[in-house]
């Protein structure tokens, strides 16, 4: 009995989110809070700096900048670090193409001809199209998990922890 109880507090997470200042914070009876900063993924997702929030992290569509044109600060960390693209890139491929054209075959909405062709159409039109916006995802996705190690001078504040 007292391991069960145990294991479903375990299981059992607080969350608490600041929509204003853009932190969630993960905190359960085990451990303390674990931040993680939203706003370096707003501003990938809308192709802005994760550093400033201003300058434009891809030129266009198939190129992107090297640093941001407003503070300097240089997006490519290391060699091989938008590789972390690819998964993201797959992620929205599956979820937002294939997966909603599984479930209109399913219902048999779309005949097979067309469904074969929209997939492989869709697999190698997508990753083409989407791949360098993929890539600014991951470098927004990358400082939410790991803000240590966005440079000092870039950081944003942190917040102390309530649990």
């Amino acid at each position: 009995q007292k391991i069960g109880k145990d294991l479903r507090l375990c299981a059992r997470w607080e969350t608490m989110i600041d929509r204003k200042a853009g932190w969630i914070v993960y905190s359960n009876k085990y451990t303390e809070g674990i931040f993680m900063n939203l706003s370096y993924l707003a501003r990938t997702t809308l192709n802005r700096c994760p550093a400033c929030g201003k300058g434009r992290v891809l030129k266009s569509l198939f190129y992107r900048h090297e640093h941001c044109r407003d503070c300097g600060f240089e997006f490519n960390r290391e060699h091989g670090f938008f590789i972390g693209g690819i998964p993201i890139s797959y992620g929205l491929i599956c979820g937002l193409w294939i997966v909603p054209l599984l479930v209109l075959w399913f219902l048999n909405w779309v005949p097979t001809d067309l469904f074969v062709g929209l997939c492989l159409g869709g697999a190698l039109v997508w990753p083409i199209i989407s791949y360098r916006y993929c890539q600014s995802l991951w470098l927004g996705l990358y400082f939410c998990f790991a803000e240590d190690e966005m440079p000092e001078e870039y950081r944003q504040k942190q917040k102390k922890s309530v649990f």
